[in-house]
């Protein structure tokens, strides 16, 4: 099994197991950066909060309705399910039909603006799964993804293991985007969808 990146973007904010983020003490709901190891006033650390040792996958940063696609190539079978959290974050996790590397795996694309599977969809290599946003625990617009070893009813396994049942994609990553490896050209993007991307990453 091999993880590309599954967006074109080539910007990697947090990797597994950094600590950078921090959250708002008191409502609303609002994510900020460490500086110098050391949250904002009125924040505090954010994955001691959520129960978390650190950060649990990976983070790319994104320009706004960048397409997200199935970053995992291998001879596997894969279905999708949607997911939307108690604090508005969309999402789509993909999980496999049999045991990958011996075990069932479940993999995680996070703050997503839709997705446009269907819950259990087939699921393939550079497959479309969504566009990025910045929906729920979220500072800006980036993709979070990560993987969880599972269950054949598709439960996560090790919940306690500090990353609420995550492992480190690192021994299987390769940062190369998913459809170059496939030699697949993305659809190309009207010249106003281009123009407000290019806005909405300048602020």
């Amino acid at each position: 099994m091999r993880i590309y990146r599954p967006i074109q973007t080539n910007n990697i904010t947090q990797k597994f197991g950094d600590n950078f983020a921090c959250i708002r003490i008191y409502p609303p709901l609002k994510i900020a950066y460490k500086s110098k190891d050391v949250c904002p006033t009125g924040y505090t650390d954010f994955y001691a909060t959520m129960g978390l040792a650190g950060h649990n996958g990976y983070d790319l940063k994104s320009w706004h309705g960048e397409p997200v696609y199935f970053p995992v190539a291998g001879d596997y079978e894969w279905f999708g399910i949607n997911e939307l959290d108690s604090n508005g974050g969309r999402g789509v996790n993909v999980f496999s039909k049999g045991r990958v590397l011996g075990e069932y795996r479940k993999f995680r694309f996070w703050h997503l603006k839709e997705s446009v599977i269907k819950d259990g969809d087939r699921i393939i290599p550079g497959q479309l799964l969504g566009y990025a946003d910045s929906t729920g625990a979220s500072s800006a617009t980036h993709l979070h993804f990560d993987m969880k070893l599972a269950d054949e009813e598709r439960n996560s396994l090790n919940t306690d293991n500090g990353y609420a049942g995550c492992v480190d994609i690192e021994p299987y990553f390769e940062n190369e985007f998913i459809l170059d490896i496939l030699h697949i050209s993305p659809p190309e993007l009207g010249w106003v969808q281009k123009l407000y991307s290019l806005l909405a990453s300048l602020g």
